[in-house]
């Protein structure tokens, strides 16, 4: 049964982003309807994703595809903390192997050093699947959840996550 399909566009440029959305200075000094377009094509096309989630006992299975960015992965955990509410699920299985681009490292630390503490009560453990080549990745991300006590781990496969996840007891602090 899928809980929800949606596609959300990110409200913030990221940094340089005048630059690769090809909106000119000149564009910037007077806009108008051309800035407008340019501004809806770049949002459209570099911060779009697609989450779609599936209940399977308590699990809730996540896969989100497009644009792996900040605002991304932060909005689409929000959506993710609140669908695990809505269905009073406190396991994510979150397949990632068709999100593309990567974060900054930075943001591998910010994300859940500073957002993960303000969703808590509800996520109790998450497996995130990439691809074998893409999980170093992960490494500083998981880090940084795992000393804060949240119960998160990183997989190439997702039969090994499922395995995982099914045998993982919600004793870690929560994730939201």
């Amino acid at each position: 049964m899928a809980l929800h399909t949606l596609v959300t566009a990110s409200p913030q440029p990221a940094r340089g982003a005048w630059v690769s959305s090809g909106i000119s200075l000149a564009t910037l000094a007077h806009p108008g309807v051309e800035f407008v377009d340019a501004l809806v094509a770049y949002f459209s096309r570099a911060m779009a994703y697609h989450l779609s989630a599936t209940k399977e006992r308590n699990i809730l299975w996540v896969r989100l595809t497009g644009a792996r960015t900040r605002e991304a992965v932060w909005t689409a955990s929000r959506e993710i903390v609140e669908a695990c509410e809505r269905e009073g699920t406190p396991k994510v299985l979150l397949d990632v192997r068709e999100f593309e681009g990567r974060l900054a490292s930075l943001d591998d630390y910010e994300l859940p050093a500073k957002r993960f503490p303000e969703l808590r009560g509800i996520v109790r453990a998450v497996a995130i699947v990439d691809t074998p080549e893409n999980l170093d990745r992960f490494a500083l991300f998981v880090d940084v959840a795992q000393s804060l006590g949240f119960n998160l781990r990183a997989f190439g496969d997702i039969n090994r996550a499922t395995k995982w996840l099914k045998r993982t007891t919600s004793t870690a602090r929560s994730l939201s």
